[in-house]
């Protein structure tokens, strides 16, 4: 895959998936472990358990790592955004706290296409992608597609495809070795 084909968006899902296929494989695992009698039931329960709070924790973290490989990100505290941009501190400074999010980054990428996407936690560190010439572009447009991405960011939680990987990897590991 080029790097011209990467989007924030793609690197998500990519990773939501490996993380989806990995656990499976370990699934796998578990059930011949449990199988074999090494591992008792409680074992079983909690290794996907686990394992799914290992791949949320380190989300944003293999994904700020994903961002500055594959799209050339430059991650922006607020205070480095005041000096060039101090209204769009201020505005992003309002909505962290009218949705108490808390923590944002900027990641800036290059890009021709004026695109914002978020990502980060349990409404907490949250980071908004966008392109390079949206901090020097009309604050008009600017502003109110920051503000959208943080209101959609503040409703989604992607911690609950974890809880979901972990119920469907415990449920079919029951099931196989029921049928064993």
């Amino acid at each position: 895959m080029t790097s011209s084909a990467m989007t924030p968006s793609r690197i998500l899902r990519t990773y939501l998936w490996s993380s989806c296929a990995l656990g499976l494989l370990m699934t796998a695992v578990t059930v011949f472990l449990l199988h074999s009698g090494e591992i008792g039931f409680s074992a079983a329960i909690l290794l996907p358990v686990s394992w799914n709070v290992l791949f949320m924790l380190i989300l944003p973290l293999v994904l700020d790592w994903s961002e500055q490989k594959y799209l050339n990100a430059r991650f922006l505290q607020l205070e480095d955004v005041a000096k060039d941009n101090p209204e769009l501190k201020a505005c992003l400074e309002q909505q962290c706290e009218k949705l108490a999010v808390s923590n944002i980054r900027l990641a800036v990428v290059d890009s021709a296409v004026e695109e914002t996407f978020s990502y980060g936690l349990l409404r907490y560190n949250p980071r908004v992608i966008m392109s390079s010439s949206m901090l020097g572009n009309d604050k008009s447009k600017t502003i109110p597609s920051i503000e959208n991405e943080l209101s959609r960011f503040a409703k989604q939680e992607v911690s609950l495809y974890f809880f979901a990987f972990t119920f469907a990897q415990i449920a079919l590991q029951q099931i196989v070795f029921r049928m064993l």
